[in-house]
């Protein structure tokens, strides 16, 4: 991450948990739309075939409605990653709090 850039509070939230867990696919709820970024991104606009966007401060970002998480979810997870899923926090008290993770590995076993 450039930290010389004015960085979101989702972005931040965004790359705090990714430095803990690089390993793990993150989809944040945003409305009614889920999103992730960066490396997650790309990795999802490949296996999904979605479009990968850029925005103007160059963070890459791939949206689809929550609608369609459940095909999308199961492509994801057949290629073998793992996916966790956020609220982002909305409230600037609470943008540094670390969100436990619980692994549930079952779910489309």
């Amino acid at each position: 991450m450039d930290t010389s850039k004015k960085v979101s509070p989702l972005l931040k939230q965004y790359y705090a948990i990714k430095a803990k867990h690089p390993d793990i696919l993150l989809l944040f709820l945003l409305g009614k739309n889920y999103q992730t970024f960066e490396e997650d991104a790309k990795t999802a606009s490949s296996l999904l075939g979605i479009h990968l966007f850029q925005r103007a401060d160059g963070i890459k970002f791939v949206e689809f409605r929550q609608s369609i998480l459940i095909g999308y979810l199961s492509k994801l997870i057949k290629a073998g990653l793992m996916v966790a899923f956020f609220e982002p926090f909305n409230d600037t008290q609470f943008v540094n709090l670390e969100p436990e993770i619980e692994l549930h590995k079952d779910l489309f076993a």
